[in-house]
């Protein structure tokens, strides 16, 4: 694997002891107990002037420590289309991406691309997933108590990554490769689905804190 210098501009190979850091290895190659469940907590704060730009950070939360994992600020260009930088650093270990918004077709889902950076070792911008966020209406009878009416509303949460085999072999999928043809287009036509892994979850809310629980089912249905 490679990793890039971002004062350099240039790429390097990944070592575990480069940063003399076991938090590049924990999060690049987890155990395999690990994968099975992992908690994590997002933290929103605003950078001080003259930024002025919400920054999100992502954590690893296990019994004995926090992992800071990614972090990444939103921004919007001179389109008006909002992305998020995408940075994790851990030591000399850099990785920079881009969450991007897509326009709505449907006021009732929401879908964000991934990218990685445009350097990288194979010369040209890739999808590294989507995530497709869908309002759910609930019937009014299960909608909890609050005085009004009005249904409760649920969220469904997609998460489309590239496939990782056990060999170490991934998908690989092109930006604008072929024209109109990405991987979520894919997705949903059930195209190539083989070479995707997806995730899907509830979104639920908690004594005023947000949850999500993501679950992978295998061929077997497990």
């Amino acid at each position: 694997m490679l990793v890039r210098d971002l004062d350099a501009n240039i790429l390097l190979p990944f070592s575990p002891d480069a940063g003399k850091s076991s938090n590049s290895q924990d999060l690049l190659n987890p155990p395999p107990l690990q994968l099975r469940f992992m908690g994590c907590e997002l933290e929103a704060t605003l950078l001080p002037a003259p930024l002025n730009l919400l920054e999100y950070r992502l954590y690893r939360v296990s019994r004995r420590k926090r992992t800071e994992m990614f972090a990444g600020c939103r921004r919007a260009d001179e389109r008006g289309v909002t992305h998020f930088d995408i940075r994790w650093n851990d030591g000399v270990l850099k990785f920079t991406g881009k969450l991007e918004v897509l326009p709505q077709a449907n006021p009732q889902v929401q879908e964000l691309a991934m990218y990685d950076d445009y350097i990288n070792y194979y010369g040209f911008p890739r999808e590294l997933g989507f995530i497709r966020r869908k309002q759910l209406q609930v019937h009014a009878d299960l909608a909890p108590s609050t005085g009004s009416n009005a249904a409760a509303e649920d969220v469904l949460l997609e998460v489309i990554i590239p496939r990782v085999f056990d060999d170490g072999c991934a998908a690989q999928f092109r930006v604008n490769a072929v024209p109109g043809q990405s991987m979520l287009s894919m997705y949903k036509q059930k195209r190539a689905r083989e070479h995707m892994f997806v995730l899907r979850g509830r979104l639920s809310v908690l004594d005023q804190r947000a949850l999500v629980e993501l679950r992978h089912r295998d061929a077997a249905g497990e």
